[in-house]
This record gives C-alpha cells, structure tokens and sequence, in this order.
C-alpha cells in the first residue's frame, strides 16, 4: 500500500523554522519506485513516516512532526534528489550541523526502502 498524508492522522508539514540546502543524490529507476511507495509507522520502533506527494519526499517523525522535505526530478533514466528542507524546529530535532543532516537523511532513506542491496552496500 502506498503511504499517503491522509495515512496519519497526526500529520503536521514541517516547521516555519528551516533551512534549504542543495544536495545530489542519484536513484535507480527501481529505487526510485520503492521511495515512491513510503512508509507507514507500524509498530513502536518505526521511527519515522515517509509518503511522496507530487515531486517531494517527506519525511516525519512517527507522531507526525514533519522532519524533512527532499525533492526529485527525474534526469534521464535515473532519479535525482536535489534540495533538502531541514527543520530547525528545536523541539523536532537536536541536531544542528547541515552535515550531519544529511548523513541521517541517506541512512532514513538507505534504512527505510532497503537500498543497500542494490547499491551493493554493507
């Protein structure tokens, strides 16, 4: 089943408090079908809600505060995530260093859709 807003009844868009940064991440076409599927909270160690609307990923914590905002394009027969919306709510995240961010960001999106297999990662 693919994971919409309507899915969570607690969903909140993220925070007025952000920063946009760009990045440059590439995805397969058949990596890019499981992102677009998202990921429903089913148990209390799911940590995280993650539907795609039009060209945008978003990315909530499981009570619903939104926690990111990653968008796509597609460039030829691949799919490029190219900005990234952080929020800079304190009462979201801890976390400070754009850097750092980033890093938690690929391994949510690593992590959630099991991409190590196809990147050949361990």
């Amino acid at each position: 089943m693919k994971a919409t807003r309507k899915n969570h009844t607690s969903f909140r868009p993220i925070a007025d408090l952000y920063e946009t940064i760009d990045v440059h991440w590439d995805f397969t076409a058949a990596e890019f079908e499981k992102i677009q599927m998202g990921r429903l909270p089913l148990e209390m160690g799911d940590r995280f809600f993650i539907f795609m609307e039009n060209d945008c990923l978003y990315i909530n914590q499981w009570s619903g505060e939104g926690l990111y905002v990653l968008w796509f394009r597609q460039e030829g027969d691949h799919f490029l995530a190219y900005q990234l919306r952080i929020s800079k709510d304190p009462a979201v995240s801890a976390i400070r260093d754009n850097r750092e961010e980033v890093k938690n960001v690929m391994g949510i999106i690593m992590d959630s859709f099991n991409l190590y297999e196809s990147r050949d990662l361990k």
